[in-house]
């Protein structure tokens, strides 16, 4: 499986056999990286400090995320971010919402690059 990122994940037996799948990890499992490192590159369409916390709504080159942070990062909307998305905490959900497989199941193979044309 290719993410948007470019990251690829190996696919384990229990996967196969299904057209979408759909990648999940919770809020509090991603975490905010260097722009110019690894992870999916967004722009922050809401940022929500609520004291101890905050929650960032971002549009991302893989779908919409929403990221769980303390309640003293410096993000405003607009801003852009990535972010990292341990594999260990990743969910993969067939049709219908239905789980197929959390971690360890799930590890991390590569990056992929587009053939040249």
């Amino acid at each position: 499986m290719r993410l948007a990122s470019g990251d690829l994940l190996a696919m384990p037996d229990a996967a196969l056999g299904f057209a979408d799948l759909t990648l999940g990890v919770r809020p509090e499992h991603l975490a905010i990286g260097s722009f110019d490192g690894a992870g999916v590159a967004g722009r922050v369409r809401l940022a929500e400090h609520l004291g101890a916390e905050s929650y960032l709504h971002l549009e991302t080159e893989a779908g919409p995320l929403t990221v769980r942070s303390g309640g003293d990062v410096p993000v405003v909307a607009g801003e852009r971010l990535r972010i990292l998305i341990p594999i260990e905490a990743c969910h993969l959900f067939g049709p219908h919402g239905r789980a197929v497989l959390s971690a360890p199941g799930l590890r991390r193979t590569g990056r992929w690059a587009s053939p040249a044309a």
